[in-house]
């Protein structure tokens, strides 16, 4: 692990476990952005040379993914980003007024303001599914029964909540769907990187997600992928498979795949950085044996900060993924967060519903890093005693 580790300089002096808001990057990983630019200068920027290079690294990251997601290449649209994935897929289906968008209760904000901005624009009325924590998958699904109406036309859900660390059945959550003509969107900005997908298994509508997270690439990088098409949104030249005039007027043809989405000029050798990223992970372990690990430190963590007194995590149950998300009574999460990093150099997160602390735990994680959190946060509660009443075992009294 140490040899994987020493490659990464944001992981050196300090207890890094905030993964699941950026990945760090590898030494391998910036020589690989350094050298995209330089080769694009090289060739000649916007040449016949270098536009040929940018299209073989379109084909060559759409390709990459295709193998590590179970889908066809053509399925994928390059994004910046998650959220700009789930814009185009929400904002791809025809909305009339009066057609219901149902939200899961543990959306991001980002995807929350999709869903408002749709409801300004076309009159729709958004739903909310509930959810807590460690329920199981049939309360779930009877929910979702529950919520559905004739007029739903799409759910809104992220595979591992941002929030808990929940992972929702999504499998089981789409083939009902389908069955009623309601289309999945999912964000997947917390679950790629850490679970073995198959989305044409899971069998999604639309699934965006990030790869500055646990896949440790470059910000800049993501993709949407699409189980059917949907209309174009905002579109421009990249969509195009070229243009001509018919009768007096412009007309254009679009492409017949995933890049029908992509709008114009990115900044292409970060792609090629992060299929750098994703073969420098691979070559670590399997991505089971890897998501075997990361599940294994996640769960010693919570079940180590859950012995401290007055720290309760928010699942109770054993984890499936790396998010490990817990309150310290007594103290803001924000201010523990900011006093952690500036203090001793341990780099986690505050969320804010529910208002708690997430550890951000990967492959790449060490025993040492679990018991310098574990020992900082009693460190805290150490400082500010604990009311009785949130002592383990004991009663609060009336």
């Amino acid at each position: 692990m140490s040899d994987h580790r020493i490659q990464f300089p944001g992981l050196q002096g300090r207890v890094y476990l905030n993964y699941g808001g950026q990945g760090p990057l590898s030494e391998t990983t910036l020589r690989a952005i350094a050298d995209g630019y330089r080769q694009v200068e090289l060739l000649g920027s916007y040449s016949h040379a270098g536009n040929a290079w940018v299209q073989q690294e379109l084909h060559a990251a759409k390709q990459t993914l295709g193998e590590q997601l179970g889908v066809s290449p053509a399925t994928l649209t390059l994004a910046e980003n998650t959220t700009v994935g789930c814009n185009i897929a929400l904002w791809g289906i025809d909305w009339r007024p009066g057609d219901r968008l149902l939200l899961s209760a543990w959306e991001h904000p980002g995807i929350v303001a999709i869903a408002q901005v749709l409801q300004r624009r076309f009159g729709i009325a958004i739903d909310v599914l509930p959810l807590r924590p460690d329920a199981p998958p049939a309360e779930i699904l009877a929910d979702l029964a529950a919520q559905c109406r004739d007029t739903t036309r799409a759910l809104a859900l992220s595979h591992v909540a941002w929030n808990t660390g929940d992972v929702l059945p999504l499998a089981e959550m789409a083939a009902f769907c389908r069955s009623r003509g309601i289309r999945t969107v999912v964000d997947g900005a917390q679950s790629a990187g850490v679970l073995p997908l198959d989305l044409a298994a899971l069998g999604a509508d639309a699934y965006a997600f990030t790869g500055h997270k646990w896949w440790l690439g470059p910000q800049g990088t993501g993709v949407l992928y699409l189980r059917q098409p949907l209309q174009p949104t905002y579109v421009g030249w990249r969509g195009l498979d070229g243009g001509h005039l018919a009768e007096g007027q412009p007309q254009v043809a679009w492409h017949q795949d995933g890049s029908v989405f992509e709008v114009a000029t990115s900044a292409y050798p970060l792609l090629a950085a992060w299929r750098s990223a994703i073969a420098e992970v691979n070559t670590w372990d399997t991505p089971y044996a890897r998501y075997q690990r990361l599940c294994a430190l996640a769960e010693n963590l919570r079940q180590r900060l859950a012995q401290i007194p007055g720290v309760t995590p928010i699942k109770q149950q054993p984890l499936a993924t790396g998010l490990v998300c817990f309150t310290v009574a007594g103290h803001n999460p924000s201010a523990v967060a900011r006093h952690l990093e500036t203090a001793q150099q341990i780099c986690i997160r505050a969320i804010p519903d529910p208002l708690c602390l997430r550890a951000s735990v990967h492959y790449l994680t060490t025993e040492a890093d679990l018991a310098a959190l574990v020992k900082a946060i009693a460190a805290l509660v150490e400082k500010t005693p604990v009311p009785p009443a949130l002592v383990p075992g004991n009663q609060a009294s009336t």
